[in-house]
């Protein structure tokens, strides 16, 4: 068999592989021990080897033969050998100091195409490693270019709470809000608003749905799982709320109602914005995304870009 090996130029590792393949696993192990002679394979194991090889058992029977026979060769000496004498050796001291040779022999060549499968498997590892490496890497750089590029500041899941509202608002001189009501967020920053709304030369503008619009209140309701009169009831109550924000010497407080729907809410302080994206539960959310973002981002560019738009399509009260 190690003489087939050797004619057939298959590795154990090709070997373990081809067995892998076809359902019949030779570890290396265990081929060694075979081509060593220290144990004689099984029948399957003998006949995919063969077929590793290049070998078909059922043309070339002499294989089979052979196996048969060393099968049978134990319980025939056993059979044959007289009860009242010990077996002899047969075989000279030289035919056994050659056979120990060639058997140091091919040990010696099998442990040495088992270290260079392990030095080989070694470096296969350490390549996909270092591949796996530097794709994280390239990945990592690529996405710090995005977050540049977008000019993100930060992600977060509550903007009620978590964000920095008052950094936010400290020497704003315009505000533009775009909202279904927002009462909540109101309620929360009532003190930013009026001091806000107290500067001089600055600026608050607020974008509400059209109440008077019956489709624009129909989509909001079914959003927010309320009725259409409550839904207007809250565009109203919030009108009202930002029109007690004007003042004589204060910022300029404009209302403006638009209709149709809302994908998304946003709040833009000077250079900087904050957009929420909307639920589709009919539910409250106890967290929501939230992005901020600074100009001259990208995605602060497609806020500046969508107000002007929004504006063309609205009417004041």
């Amino acid at each position: 068999m190690s003489k087939l090996r050797a004619q057939a130029e298959i590795s154990y590792r090709d070997l373990e592989q081809w067995g892998n393949r076809h359902g019949t696993p030779m570890p290396r192990s265990t081929m060694a021990d075979v081509f060593a002679g220290r144990r004689l394979p099984r029948k399957h194991i003998l006949i995919t080897f063969l077929r590793a090889c290049g070998v078909d058992p059922q043309n070339d029977t002499r294989w089979l033969a052979a196996w048969s026979q060393l099968v049978a060769q134990p319980t025939a000496r056993q059979a044959n050998k007289p009860a009242d004498r010990p077996d002899t050796a047969q075989r000279s001291a030289q035919s056994i100091l050659d056979e120990a040779l060639a058997i140091r022999a091919a040990a010696q060549k099998e442990a040495a195409e088992l270290r260079t499968a392990a030095r080989e498997d070694i470096a296969r590892l350490r390549a996909e490693a270092e591949l796996a490496t530097r794709h994280e890497r390239e990945l990592g750089a690529k996405l710090a270019a995005d977050i540049r590029d977008a000019g993100l500041l930060r992600v977060g899941t509550n903007y009620l709470n978590e964000l920095e509202w008052q950094e936010l608002f400290a020497g704003a001189r315009q505000l533009d809000i775009f909202v279904a009501y927002g009462q909540t967020w109101r309620n929360l920053h009532a003190r930013h608003l009026h001091d806000l709304a107290a500067r001089p030369e600055s600026r608050i503008r607020v974008f509400l749905p059209d109440p008077a619009d019956e489709t624009t209140l129909d989509l909001l309701a079914d959003r927010f799982n309320i009725t259409r009169d409550e839904m207007r009831r809250r565009i109203e109550a919030t009108r009202t709320d930002y029109e007690l924000l004007r003042r004589p010497d204060g910022a300029d407080v404009e209302i403006l109602y638009r209709p149709g729907d809302r994908l998304y809410s946003f709040y833009r302080l000077d250079n900087v914005a904050v957009l929420g994206l909307y639920s589709h539960s009919r539910s409250r959310m106890p967290a929501i995304p939230v992005l901020v973002c600074r100009a001259p981002g990208s995605l602060y560019q497609f806020i500046a870009d969508e107000l002007p738009k929004i504006e063309q399509q609205s009417r004041r009260p």
